[in-house]
């Protein structure tokens, strides 16, 4: 699986921008693309949709720097963070509700009606997944 560190170094070199005039087209520092670039940071969901808005990143890239972030925060790799998402939508998908409240190894914790309730009853390192809004 290519890195967000490489979709972004590669996507650069391509369009031929420097460092600091992809930062100021993503409204970031230089800094910070280049720790992004290096691999030396994950950046934050908003940076991270800056970059790919900029570069024109596909879905992939994405989807590599949220997987990157999860293991990072969790403490585990890239492939048990992918393999928890994917139980993730498994046990909203097996549940029949339309809010999900899971743990971070997947596994369905709680079923609500409301987002409210289902944000109400997450713990500290739990994720909720929405019918209405899969990214709640």
């Amino acid at each position: 699986m290519q890195t967000f560190a490489q979709y972004v170094g590669e996507a650069r070199l391509a369009a031929r921008l420097s460092m600091h005039e992809l930062a100021r087209r993503a409204h970031t520092t230089a800094a910070t693309v280049s720790r992004i670039s290096a691999g030396k940071s994950h950046g934050d969901f908003d940076t991270v949709e800056k970059l790919a808005r900029v570069l024109n990143l596909p879905e992939a890239a994405r989807a590599a720097a949220y997987f990157e972030m999860l293991a990072a925060h969790g403490g585990v790799s890239v492939e048990e963070a992918v393999a928890a998402s994917a139980r993730s939508f498994e046990a909203f998908h097996e549940s029949g509700a339309k809010n999900v409240v899971v743990n971070a190894t997947g596994e369905r914790v709680s079923s609500h009606e409301t987002v409210e309730e289902a944000l109400a009853a997450a713990g500290e390192h739990d994720t909720v997944i929405s019918e209405t809004n899969p990214n709640a």
